[in-house]
């Protein structure tokens, strides 16, 4: 599906709140279902099967409580195929939105995804500086962390807009994220942490919903494990209960592909909305300084 058929009907850039913004991307998802499922299926297929494989080498590794060299190292490389094939997932998914081809898509995904862990590891390292500092109190450790909590909130903000504008707008570059549009995250904190929390509530509804049976069978896995390291048989029925794993794991991984979808495309109208009202400002700004002053007249 190409980026002008998608938006056709509902631009992205337009002025919206954020009752709208979520409103109209779920408008675009329903409307253009087909289309998208076309897209994204066969990337997401492979991505859920990857995973339920991932996820019954792991659980099988736990129920037995012995694991080979061998099978480590193909579980190892499991994972590492299975997150390249999330990064064709969420490549195929952007170029719906900002029409770039999934090979750039692809680079700028793991160029985003490869800054914000460096972003997140200095942040790991201020928060365990800072906590050793005030260990010697707990009402002072307390409040450390709470300080540290509020700065990072309003910090990471702006920075979730920049990145979220890189990945849904294929002419912006991975430098303008730590400059210009950081300080367009700043001015527009409010509609952005409003999207976010909203967008937040709704995924992890849905998502609980959508894991609901991995949970159950991470509970029934986890308590047969624990019986077995006591010295009691499996209750488990080995490979029926294998193929269940893989099944409930593939439908509900290949089922938050669309969740995601949504996710992005929510984004995309969030920054369309910032988009309209930054262009407002601008020409505000033009239409004041071309006044005449009190002085002149």
């Amino acid at each position: 599906m190409e980026m002008n058929e998608l938006f056709a009907n509902e631009p992205l850039m337009k002025n919206r709140g954020v009752g709208a913004t979520l409103k109209a991307a779920y408008g675009v998802f329903l409307a253009h279902l087909k289309g998208i499922f076309r897209c994204v299926w066969k990337p997401a297929l492979v991505f859920a099967v990857l995973l339920a494989l991932y996820s019954v080498f792991v659980w099988s590794n736990v129920e037995s409580g012995d694991v080979s060299l061998f099978t480590l190292c193909l579980q190892q490389a499991l994972f590492v195929v299975m997150i390249l094939a999330d990064v064709l997932v969420a490549a195929t998914v952007l170029k719906m939105v900002n029409g770039l081809s999934v090979g750039r898509n692809a680079w700028r995904v793991v160029a985003a995804t490869l800054s914000s862990m460096i972003i997140s590891a200095v942040l790991v390292a201020l928060t365990v500086a800072a906590v050793s500092m005030a260990s010697d109190s707990t009402v002072k450790l307390l409040a450390v962390c709470g300080i540290l909590g509020i700065i990072f909130l309003v910090v990471l903000v702006p920075l979730h807009y920049a990145y979220a504008k890189y990945c849904v707008d294929g002419s912006v570059k991975l430098h303008q994220v730590f400059g210009r549009l950081y300080l367009t995250g700043w001015r527009y904190w409010g509609y952005w942490f409003a999207v976010i929390l909203s967008l937040f509530i709704i995924s992890a509804v849905l998502t609980f919903v959508l894991f609901l049976p991995v949970l159950i069978l991470a509970v029934a896995i986890a308590l047969s494990a624990e019986g077995v390291a006591m010295g009691d048989p499996s209750g488990l029925p080995g490979g029926v209960f294998s193929v269940l794993t893989f099944a409930v794991y593939a439908i509900a991984s290949f089922a938050a592909v669309f969740l995601f979808v949504y996710t992005v495309l929510t984004a995309g109208y969030a920054c369309g909305t910032v988009d309209a009202r930054e262009q407002e400002r601008t020409e505000g700004e033009y239409i004041n300084s071309r006044l005449p002053l009190d002085s002149d007249v």
